[in-house]
Order: structure tokens, then C-alpha cells, then sequence
């Protein structure tokens, strides 16, 4: 946004348009990205979006309670 906002910036006309990211199915990062690595991402992006992100939360806020409980009942 900075970069944008600067209009006599001369080093910015040499710059021209950045790309920085790549994505991980791109045909250019195909022989970067083995089939395993590929697996590992996805396994973890799979347990960060559906348990630690989801349920993670929810186990802090109901174990305590179940400790409670069950030192009440005993």
C-alpha cells in the first residue's frame, strides 16, 4: 500500500509488476513439490482446520469443567 502511494519513487517504474507468491499446484513447482510434501501439507492442513482451529478451543473449555465434575462427584 506504501509502495503504491509514492508516485516520484524513480526505482519504482524499474520494479514493475511483483509476483511473490507461487501456488503449490503450479506447473512451475512441480518438480519442488514432492508427492510427500504434498501429502504432509495436506495432512496438516487438514488437522489445523478441523481440530485445533474447531475443536481445540472447545476441549480447553469443557476438560476443565469435566475435572470439576468429577472431583465434585468423588
Amino acid at each position: 500500500m506504501y509502495f503504491k502511494s509514492i508516485e516520484t519513487l524513480k526505482i519504482k517504474a524499474a520494479v514493475g509488476k511483483v509476483t511473490a507468491r507461487k501456488g503449490r499446484k503450479s506447473i512451475d513447482n512441480k518438480e519442488k513439490n514432492p508427492w510427500y510434501m504434498t501429502t504432509i501439507y495436506v495432512l496438516s492442513k487438514w488437522f489445523f482446520n478441523s481440530f485445533y482451529f474447531y475443536f481445540f478451543p472447545f476441549c480447553l473449555m469443557y476438560l476443565p469443567l469435566m475435572k470439576v465434575l468429577y472431583e465434585k462427584r468423588a
